[in-house]
């Protein structure tokens, strides 16, 4: 019965579309039976009870619809990600399928805002671009939604904050749930990885590490930055530059490399990648 009310709705907000009946009765009172005492318990206590409950439960309710219904993605967007995302071409039609479902979820359960003199809202493109790293780094886990964090919000340009009174690109809050990017960064990192830091990524790993802090890591702080200039050429002063921070945490580093270098690892530190494989249950044939 629930399935058939809301079939026609799948890729819209199910608490949006739950909350109509109970702000029609609302209307109803107001617009004919006002005057009417009966009239609060039929029609005014319902409508404005439903609503408070549809408001505090959005959340839950949106989540359990769409994870028996994921929002499908439309041809733009698959066409989007097959002409930018070379891990998305690599994938099989099966797997293709599931990071299409949870890419749609995703999309639909995070709050983006693009911030500027007043709040804007954020292009599907660099909404996906955000997205599709978290996607990636999680298809093989069954918890992809990482819920601790649910609002993404970009800058146009590096930033200060109250926390850190300094310009930096990435910074998340774990009480709040909130991650923040720099846009400029992000946008170079993603269309052209070879050349740039891949801000994206590093803020997927670094954002999977604090909602799942206790799996078994492997210990990396005794890595140091010849470690990953000789094996991955990645100059770690200049991701610190990147990052605008005097300091990088070596575990986030490391995470970042296994999924953007996984040859490398696999040659030079194949401990290492053996176990991040075991963490993120990453079958090998599957790294690209």
């Amino acid at each position: 019965m629930i399935d058939a009310i809301f079939k026609p709705f799948k890729n819209a907000y199910p608490s949006r579309v739950l909350a109509i009946p109970f702000a029609l009765l609302i209307a109803l009172f107001f617009t004919f039976f006002y005057e009417y005492r009966i009239a609060d318990v039929l029609l005014l206590v319902p409508g404005v009870f439903g609503l408070v409950l549809i408001y505090v439960f959005h959340h839950q309710i949106d989540l359990w619809w769409w994870k028996r219904h994921p929002p499908t993605l439309d041809m733009t967007m698959k066409k989007w990600l097959n002409d930018y995302v070379s891990f998305y071409r690599h994938l099989s039609y099966q797997q293709k399928v599931k990071f299409e479902r949870r890419l749609g979820l995703f999309l639909h359960i995070k709050q983006f805002t693009l911030k500027s003199k007043k709040d804007l809202e954020v292009p599907e493109d660099l909404k996906m671009m955000v997205s599709t790293e978290f996607i990636m780094i999680t298809l093989h886990l069954d918890d992809f939604l990482l819920i601790h964090f649910d609002q993404i919000i970009l800058y146009q340009h590096p930033f200060a904050s109250p926390q850190y009174q300094f310009l930096h690109t990435f910074e998340t809050h774990l009480e709040d749930g909130v991650i923040i990017l720099s846009l400029q960064q992000l946008v170079d990192g993603f269309f052209a990885k070879d050349q740039f830091f891949d801000l994206g990524l590093y803020a997927a790993v670094s954002v999977f590490i604090l909602a799942f802090p206790r799996l078994d890591y492997p210990e990396a702080f005794h890595l140091n930055d010849d470690y990953f200039l000789s094996i991955y050429n990645l100059d770690v002063e200049q991701v610190k530059k990147t990052l605008g921070f005097d300091w990088i945490n070596r575990l986030n580093l490391l995470i970042y490399c296994f999924f953007k270098y996984p040859d490398k690892m696999k040659e030079a530190s194949s401990e290492f990648y053996k176990h991040l494989a075991q963490c993120f249950q990453w079958p090998i044939e599957d790294t690209q």
